[in-house]
């Protein structure tokens, strides 16, 4: 389980240096992740 943990932390430091070095990469994410939100979001008020 180390070894995960040790590849684990290898990809998050790399993920912070990708966002250190592009910010606006890192916003654009964001704005994908919230429209993957608002895309699987209104079928679930549907059933509500």
């Amino acid at each position: 389980s180390q070894e995960t943990n040790i590849r684990y932390f290898k990809v998050f430091s790399n993920n912070i240096e990708r966002s250190r070095a592009a910010p606006q990469s890192d916003y654009e994410h964001e704005q994908a992740s919230s429209n993957k939100s608002d895309f699987y979001l209104p079928p679930l008020r549907q059933k509500v």
